[in-house]
């Protein structure tokens, strides 16, 4: 089990929320687990200041754990975060299940509902030794799986190492995107730092794509798509971005008529099956681009 708190650099809102009981609801991969959706999205809109919703999760190898340890280890995080006073503060669970792992994700209003005050339940800087110490002691306990043991902390060391190996753009973008699904990158700042850190040079950081240089490589290439842009800034704006993105594929889609999609089909017959991320692959003298 890992515990995680997400960044959140614009402080919070409803989106938040939306983000954890969306499609997945359908899917009957997401159900709320503990507390009032609607008691807390009406908390969340009455804060009329900027930070408004801590939001995290508590992630699992294991697919699932029995309710009773669910609850233990919900009850007892709430405690790390609260102490005595939980009846002050209101706090949402929802349960994931879509990436064949658990996931109890929380949303916690950044308000004392005794006082009207601000309260913010976790400082990185102060609170993640003791977060940290809790999950070791947690993990002991319930026999849970443990991102620290040895073997996985292998498997770990050789990821960061695979962005210093790379020798081609392809491979490059799989690293990036997998890095991405593992949740490695939580906003477009990790990407940048996990370059650098690399050696992998950024040329050129757009409002819509990053432009990258390999070391072997006399010309960069861009990369560009939702996790490249710069409002990707955490997971629900990733989800925004998104949500976007298919309402303007579909926008784009049904303006096509049959004689489009019949020239198109026409002009690529004979064309052999290769990726479409790259357009230069198909002899096209504009802008390089790299699309995910």
């Amino acid at each position: 089990m890992l515990v995680k708190f997400f960044a959140n650099k614009q402080g919070g809102s409803i989106s938040g929320i939306n983000y954890l009981l969306n499609y997945r609801v359908k899917d009957k991969t997401a159900y709320v687990i503990k507390g009032d959706e609607t008691i807390t999205r009406q908390i969340v809109k009455s804060i009329t200041k900027k930070q408004k919703l801590c939001m995290g999760c508590l992630s699992f190898e294991e697919k699932d754990i029995d309710l009773k340890t669910k609850q233990r280890v919900i009850d007892e995080f709430e405690t790390l975060l609260f102490g005595d006073y939980k009846h002050r503060y209101n706090i949402l669970w929802v349960e994931h299940t879509d990436k064949q792992r658990l996931e109890l994700n929380f949303a916690i209003p950044k308000i004392d509902l005794i006082t009207g005050l601000a309260f913010n339940p976790y400082y990185d800087r102060v609170d993640r030794y003791l977060v940290d110490s809790w999950q070791n002691y947690t993990n002991l306990r319930f026999n849970l799986s443990d991102p620290k043991d040895p073997a996985k902390a292998h498997v770990l060391q050789g990821s960061r190492k695979e962005l210093n190996t790379v020798k081609d753009y392809k491979e490059l973008e799989k690293i990036l995107v997998d890095k991405l699904v593992n949740n490695e990158f939580i906003c477009r700042d990790d990407i940048l730092r996990a370059l650098k850190d690399s050696n992998i040079e950024a040329t050129r950081v757009g409002k819509e794509y990053i432009s990258i240089k390999l070391p072997n490589s006399k010309k960069a290439k861009r990369f560009k798509g939702d996790m490249f842009h710069e409002n990707f800034t955490d997971t629900t704006s990733l989800e925004q971005l998104r949500e976007k993105t298919q309402r303007r594929a579909k926008e784009f889609k049904d303006r096509t008529d049959e004689s489009d999609i019949k020239h198109q089909r026409e002009s690529n017959q004979g064309t052999t099956r290769r990726s479409y991320l790259f357009t230069d692959e198909f002899g096209s003298n504009s802008q390089r681009e790299l699309r995910i």
